[in-house]
């Protein structure tokens, strides 16, 4: 499995996404830079497109919890953001978004070499937008198993007036 490649099991964003905002790319882009936990994971933003967002990053030392696995904790803020900056991808001009709830299951370890978490919107409303992440264990070889779903509700913030 490539990155731009489905995961098994995971359709990719509808096509009827269709961004509010004419600068959706670069903002959603910007949006990730100033993550600042992303960086410190070492996640980078691999694909982006309306209504769907895909990350990556190494497993470390740094990364790994008391069993050799990376914590959830990864896998969790990897998902998240994905969704999160698949959910900027259909924001008005000037709006953001933050995570309201978001309802994770952890399937498996995350036991691979990298974690790639994949975030897509459900629905694009202009209050909140459902979006879901599924996070995927990347071994040496490129064979994936998933590790996480997750299911969420963004918070659509506006610039105060």
């Amino acid at each position: 499995m490539t990155l731009d490649s489905p995961a098994p099991g995971f359709a990719p964003a509808p096509p009827a996404f269709t961004p509010r905002d004419p600068d959706w790319e670069a903002r959603a882009r910007a949006l990730f830079e100033v993550q600042n936990m992303m960086r410190l994971l070492g996640y980078r933003l691999e694909t982006l497109r309306p209504g769907a967002a895909d990350l990556s990053a190494p497993v470390g030392e740094a990364t790994r919890q008391q069993l050799g696995a990376a914590h959830a904790a990864m896998a969790f803020a990897g998902g998240d953001t994905a969704a999160g900056i698949a959910a900027a991808t259909m924001l008005a001009p000037g709006d953001s978004v933050v995570t309201l709830e978001m309802k994770t299951n952890f399937l498996a370890p995350v036991n691979g070499a990298r974690v790639l978490a994949r975030g897509r919107v459900e629905r694009a409303g202009r209050s909140v937008v459902v979006v879901r992440a599924e996070v995927d264990s990347i071994d040496a070889d490129g064979v994936a198993t998933r590790a996480a779903i997750m299911l969420g509700t963004m918070a659509v913030i506006r610039p105060r007036a």
